[in-house]
């Protein structure tokens, strides 16, 4: 199943370019260090290194940041920015809905980036990534409301998932291949876990309970999609060189 809408291009570094411009220069520059908008960025810059170029409080710094993006969410309601935003937001609740509801965050990031052509352009892996940046800091500043962004949990990655999607249904698929992998004593490939998952009747209750979600539209999922779309939230379960996924804490899996 592939991701109908229209993928037409979108130049998220001028999207956002635009939107920065109504910004005072101090503000424009600490929204680009603090969430790493330059091109030439390597990493999101802190609190403290930006407030002691400026002389100023790490508390002072963040008031800075909140008064940028509630200039941006201003000059975000003006007609061409919303149609631009507005496409993003259906690009991603359709990709969220074909993945069970639930994405890693840098998994749906590299889907958009493909789906609407710039990691098949003539652009270099510095450019890729500045767009993959200034993307990032749309859905997560401009877009927060339509979706929710689940961070801060030990054993999972930053994630994206629909409002009404309920975490649960993560903890349980994840639960579930955690004691399949464990089980079986070694690493498996992916093939290899579906096919035990598909043995239990959790497969079939999955499907239903996926299938009846809030905002879940069952003809728009792949349920296979969706559980391995769940595994890349997990940090308890990873590849190794094979290509196989087996627990983190294995030897085989992560060499000491």
């Amino acid at each position: 199943m592939h991701v109908q809408a229209e993928a037409r291009k979108i130049n998220f570094i001028g999207l956002l370019t635009n939107l920065l411009s109504v910004l005072t220069p101090r503000e424009k520059d600490v929204l680009e260090r603090r969430h790493g908008l330059l091109r030439e960025a390597k990493r999101k810059e802190t609190l403290e290194n930006i407030g002691h170029d400026y002389n100023v409080t790490r508390e002072r710094v963040r008031q800075i940041e909140r008064d940028g993006i509630g200039k941006l969410h201003q000059q975000s309601g003006t007609a061409a920015v919303v149609q631009e935003l507005t496409h993003i937001e259906e690009t991603v609740k359709k990709f969220l809905k074909k993945y069970g509801g639930v994405m890693q965050e840098d998994h749906l990031l590299d889907n958009l980036i493909d789906f609407y052509g710039l990691s098949a352009s003539n652009l270099s892996n510095e450019e890729v990534n500045h767009h993959k940046r200034s993307l990032a800091f749309v859905i997560s500043h401009l877009l927060a409301e339509k979706f929710e962004r689940v961070d801060g949990l030990d054993e999972y990655h930053p994630t994206w998932k629909l409002n009404e999607t309920p975490w649960q249904l993560v903890e349980d698929v994840i639960a579930q291949l955690v004691s399949l992998i464990d089980s079986h004593g070694r690493p498996v490939s992916i093939d290899e876990l579906l096919t035990k998952l598909k043995s239990h009747e959790f497969y079939s209750k999955l499907n239903t309970r996926m299938g009846t979600a809030a905002e879940m539209q069952k003809d728009m999922m792949d349920l296979d999609e969706a559980i391995l779309s769940y595994l890349r939230t997990s940090k308890k379960i990873k590849k190794n060189l094979y290509n196989q996924v087996g627990l983190a804490h294995w030897s085989t899996i992560t060499p000491k």
